[in-house]
């Protein structure tokens, strides 16, 4: 079966985890269209696989399911940006995407309430859950209160 977990995570899976991830990063439609083919194709069978079949439960987990996208605006190497980005690498959230951009970067790969919250001010972090964004954080205490809150019932 090309995808059963077994004992590493199965092939398919993994591609569909990867074209998840880069329709979220970069917007472009034909990764969506290749996500879904994919599962039309195997998920008829997951059922039966149980945990077997994490990577491509994962998979459809991230077709069904919003991601949560965290923009950090600022240079990696000022250290309050370095520390907003450990920060949202460190804290665990299923689905979430990160990105930095610099100040000046074109923010059309971002979800659209994004676009509209990215002003360039540096360092700051902003994160959405469809349909839900917090606010602009600035510290890393901010950003840490915003992706456990935010999308699930407390933000």
């Amino acid at each position: 079966m090309f995808f059963q977990d077994s004992p590493t995570p199965s092939p398919n899976g993994m591609a569909g985890i990867v074209a998840a991830r880069l329709f979220d990063h970069t917007a472009e439609q034909q990764w969506r269209e290749r996500l879904e083919g994919l599962l039309i194709a195997f998920a008829g069978g997951a059922v039966q696989l149980s945990i077997h079949g994490a990577t491509l439960l994962r998979a459809i987990d991230w077709y069904q399911n919003p991601s949560a996208h965290v923009v950090i605006v600022g240079d990696l190497r000022d250290p309050a940006v370095a520390a907003l980005h450990r920060t949202a690498r460190t804290l665990y959230r299923p689905r979430k995407v990160i990105t930095v951009l610099s100040p000046d970067a074109p923010r059309t790969p971002l979800p659209a309430p994004l676009q509209a919250m990215v002003n360039g001010h540096a360092p700051r972090a902003s994160v959405c859950d469809r349909p839900q964004c917090g606010p602009p954080a600035i510290s890393t205490k901010e950003l840490a209160e915003t992706l456990q809150s935010i999308g699930r019932g407390g933000g």
